[in-house]
């Protein structure tokens, strides 16, 4: 069982809580499917780190703003072990 390939749902029109919403949505879902915090911590980071950079959201800066945005309120910039 692995976390690659699992889409996280966001999407550059969504506002800030939604993001907020969604990945905490999609990361209690993982929790619960037996993934460890810090698997599902890795794979967000992994997901999110194309679309902050703007490798898919390249025309949308206000997008990838509001996504590292969420993520440093999440505390989740970086796997803490």
């Amino acid at each position: 069982m692995t976390l690659r390939g699992r889409k996280i749902g966001l999407h550059a029109c969504m506002t800030k809580e939604k993001m907020k919403q969604q990945l905490l949505k999609i990361m209690e879902d993982w929790q619960k499917e037996g993934f460890s915090k810090i698997e599902v911590i890795d794979a967000v980071i992994r997901k999110c780190r194309p679309l902050t950079s703007g490798f898919y959201w390249r025309k949308y800066e206000e997008a990838q703003k509001i996504l590292q945005e969420v993520l440093s309120e999440m505390q989740i910039n970086e796997v803490k072990i």
